[in-house]
């Protein structure tokens, strides 16, 4: 099965072909209004990736600041968003017995964004990290490792960190 998708506006393209399997979650959530935040893909193969994508690279975008007010005035609610779909998103995955298996999960908030650098995404990564189950193993009662990792990341480093799972712009 081939395993292209587009963003919801129809400017990038997913090549996920490579991957073992990939879990869409948004058909499922509907059901359960509190797993509602989900991430956009979830790539099974040699470990899990949840990929959470956002762009302001729109086609015909009329209103050009409103993903920059996001990542500025609204700061504090995108990143506790960012981290709410990890937890639902892990809930899905489980519950399709999608890591049977006991992969690592490493969590990827990729953003397209011109404003965006270096500086600021490890900044968004440090207060998002900070609201994600890292090392909840070393509670007696949880048998599992829940997440591995988590990185903000661009369009150019995903590329080059995943060059099996191809992400590209649509001209």
């Amino acid at each position: 099965m081939e395993k292209i998708y587009l963003d919801e506006n129809g400017n990038f393209e997913f090549d996920f072909s490579k991957a073992d399997d990939v879990i869409i979650t948004d058909k499922l959530s509907h059901c359960i209004p509190g797993f509602q935040y989900n991430v956009d893909f979830i790539i099974v193969d040699k470990d899990i990736i949840f990929l959470e994508f956002k762009s302001s690279k729109i086609k015909n975008v009329i209103d050009t600041h409103s993903f920059q007010n996001k990542l500025t005035k609204e700061k504090d609610k995108f990143c506790q968003n960012i981290a709410m779909k990890f937890t639902s998103s892990l809930f899905w995955l489980w519950a399709c017995k999608g890591n049977e298996k006991e992969k690592d999960i490493y969590y990827y908030l990729l953003i397209e964004n011109d404003y965006m650098d270096v500086r600021m995404r490890k900044a968004f990564r440090n207060k998002i990290s900070r609201q994600l189950p890292h090392n909840y193993e070393s509670y007696s009662n949880i048998k599992r490792k829940i997440i591995s990792g988590f990185q903000v990341t661009s369009l150019d480093e995903w590329n080059k960190e995943f060059p099996q799972y191809i992400i590209k712009l649509i001209t």
